[in-house]
C-alpha cells in the first residue's frame, strides 16, 4: 500500500505486472449536474459483481459520523439513489458515457447513496503518491461560528495562532482576501493550504479591523487519522491492515 487516507476512506496500492492494466476515465465532478444518469459498480458481500443504476440526487453533501475525532474533509459527496450494498463500497460512479464521477463510499440510508467526487479522490490520491499520507493545513485554535464571522475562543500559548498575534474574542472575517464561510468552510480554506506559509487574515477586535499574517501548520496526527506507523517492519513485511467490523458485515462474510 503507498497510502491511505480515513478522512476519504480512499487509499492507493502499488501493483506491479508486465501487462498493462485496464482502466477506466475520470471525469470531472464539477461538471456533474442533479439529475443525469449514475451507474454503480461493486462486490457486496452476497451478490457479487452488483451493476446498480438510478440519478444524481444531489452535489456537496455532507455526512458526519457519530462519535468520530476525524477532521470532516470534504463535504463533496454526490448524492445518488444508485444503490450499493455492504461490501461494495470503493466501487466507482460512472455517467453514462462510463467515466468515472466518484467512487462509492457509504449508504447512511433512506434510499440514498454517497459517492466522494472524482475531483477530490484526484487529489488525495495525489498527495498520498507525492507523501504517502494526506498533508491537510490547521490553525491552532479553539473557535466558533458568530453572526459576524468566526470568533476566536481560545488560543494556546506556543501555537503559531498566538505568535502570529490571533487573540481569544477575535473575531474572523477573512482569510487569504476572502470573505470565510461558515466554522466548517474555513476549515476546508486552512486544510488546502501550504505548510508552514503565511496567508492574511483579518479579525474584528473590538471593532476595529486588524489584518494579522498567520503561518499553517500541519493537521496533527489524530485529526488526520495516522493511526498506523506505515514506517514499521510489520507493516511492510505483512502488507496489510486492519478495519472495524460494523453494520453486521461479519454476518455475511464466508468462512
Amino acid at each position: 500500500m503507498v497510502g491511505s487516507d480515513p478522512n476519504t476512506d480512499i487509499a492507493v496500492i502499488k501493483i506491479e505486472r508486465d501487462e498493462k492494466f485496464p482502466f477506466l476515465s475520470i471525469a470531472e465532478s464539477k461538471r456533474v449536474q442533479v439529475g443525469q444518469f449514475a451507474i454503480t459498480i461493486g462486490d457486496p458481500i452476497g451478490y457479487r459483481q452488483t451493476v446498480t443504476a438510478g440519478i444524481v440526487g444531489g452535489k456537496d453533501r455532507c455526512f458526519h459520523p457519530k462519535e468520530t475525532k476525524l477532521f470532516q474533509y470534504h463535504n463533496n459527496y454526490i448524492q445518488t439513489d444508485a444503490w450499493i450494498n455492504p461490501g461494495s463500497s470503493g466501487g466507482p460512479l460512472l455517467n453514462i458515457h462510463g467515466e468515472v464521477i466518484g467512487i462509492a463510499t457509504l449508504n447512511p440510508g433512506e434510499g440514498s447513496t454517497l459517492a466522494i467526487n472524482s475531483d477530490l479522490a484526484k487529489t488525495i490520491g495525489h498527495q498520498l503518491i507525492a507523501h504517502g499520507r494526506v498533508i491537510r493545513g490547521y490553525i491552532d485554535a479553539n473557535m466558533q461560528n458568530v453572526s459576524q464571522g468566526i470568533k476566536i475562543t481560545k488560543v494556546e500559548s506556543d501555537t503559531s495562532a498566538s505568535q502570529c498575534g490571533l487573540e481569544a474574542n477575535d473575531i474572523i472575517i477573512e482569510f487569504n482576501e476572502e470573505k470565510v464561510p461558515s466554522l466548517y468552510g474555513f476549515r476546508l480554506m486552512v486544510a488546502e493550504c501550504q505548510i508552514g506559509k503565511q496567508y492574511p487574515i483579518k479579525v474584528l477586535r473590538q471593532k476595529q479591523e486588524i489584518t494579522l499574517n498567520v503561518t499553517i501548520d500541519e493537521m496533527m496526527p489524530e485529526l488526520v487519522g495516522r493511526s498506523v506507523e506505515t514506517e514499521s517492519v510489520s507493516w511492510k513485511t505483512l502488507g496489510l491492515a486492519v478495519r472495524k467490523l460494523e453494520n453486521g458485515i461479519f454476518k455475511d462474510m464466508p468462512i
